[in-house]
């Protein structure tokens, strides 16, 4: 069985493209160019990492460590390794690259987030961050009237993985002792691109 602790950059790239072919059978013109996708991002994400024989997955519970048991921390997803008998927490963030500012600002909050993760429910574990940008521009080619495509965010100024990057290298986390690793994918044949921030012992 596959471990989610010891997830290399090539292993997230396979699931990747697993996601890739989970989320092209939904067949849906619209469905990935809409807001607010983190949690159908993050369930595909799960799904493919069973399928690739990582072990079960479990969203949006509530940890808390032993000495931290009445202050806790709600965890997007946590991956449970059977074997070796650990779970390892990770945070979502979904964002529009044309929405340059909400995506800097999902970025700050994923490491205040993944700062919590480590502080008051798995101490002894560094999180992943996993952070997908949605490059599709559905306030000019959205298959909606434009009523509805005005809706969308639009700017001159998009967010790039590149640029992502330097906003997590940026933030400050309980993390910080560690070795972070980044990797980063584009996905081949859906308008999304994502970055993973990984944190390992030194």
């Amino acid at each position: 069985m596959n471990c989610y602790e010891s997830m290399s950059e090539e292993d997230y790239k396979r699931v990747f493209q697993k996601m890739e072919k989970l989320l092209l059978g939904i067949r849906s013109q619209s469905l990935l160019m809409n807001g607010n996708l983190e949690m159908l991002m993050k369930s595909i994400f799960g799904v493919a990492c069973e399928k690739l024989g990582y072990g079960p997955f479990v969203m949006d519970k509530k940890f808390s460590s032993a000495s931290q048991s009445k202050k806790g921390a709600l965890i997007d997803l946590v991956g449970f390794d059977l074997v070796c008998r650990k779970a390892i927490p990770f945070e979502f963030k979904c964002t529009f690259a044309e929405d340059a500012s909400s995506s800097k600002k999902a970025a700050k909050d994923a490491v205040k987030k993944a700062t919590a993760y480590r502080k008051y429910a798995f101490p002894r574990v560094c999180p992943r961050i996993v952070h997908f940008l949605n490059t599709s521009d559905p306030s000019s080619c959205g298959p909606w009237p434009s009523i509805v495509r005005s809706k969308f965010p639009r700017s001159a100024n998009q967010m790039s993985l590149d640029r992502l990057k330097r906003v997590y290298q940026g933030e400050k986390s309980a993390c910080n002792k560690e070795k972070k690793l980044y990797f980063m994918h584009k996905f081949r044949n859906l308008k999304f691109c994502v970055l993973v921030t990984d944190f390992e012992r030194k």
